[in-house]
């Protein structure tokens, strides 16, 4: 799922960073992730960005299992540096 947020490709991070266009990309999906703008993801955020097209019944828990795996310090968010890990991570893997 974090590889489609950037509309990322696999191999799109070749030389394992993002370029200055994607690190923009990047910043600019964690922004409109991040409805009240305190610098960090919650699940509720995530969720609702998630279910924009269907209910949440049907990702709550794939939500909560996204948070679990990004949320670096276990605080319950997901701020930029641990959704720039993921979001990079996912598309490396890709490779």
């Amino acid at each position: 799922m974090w590889q489609s947020i950037g509309g990322f490709e696999s191999g799109a991070f070749a030389g394992g960073d993002p370029d200055d266009d994607q690190e923009k990309s990047i910043q600019k999906a964690f922004g409109s992730i991040d409805i009240d703008g305190d610098g960090r993801i919650s699940g509720d955020e995530l969720l609702h960005w998630v279910t924009r097209g269907w209910g949440p019944n049907e990702a709550s828990e794939d939500v909560a299992k996204l948070v679990t795996a990004a949320d670096g310090d276990g605080d319950g968010f997901i701020d930029y540096a641990e959704f720039r890990g993921a979001v990079v991570n996912a598309v490396s893997s890709l490779s």
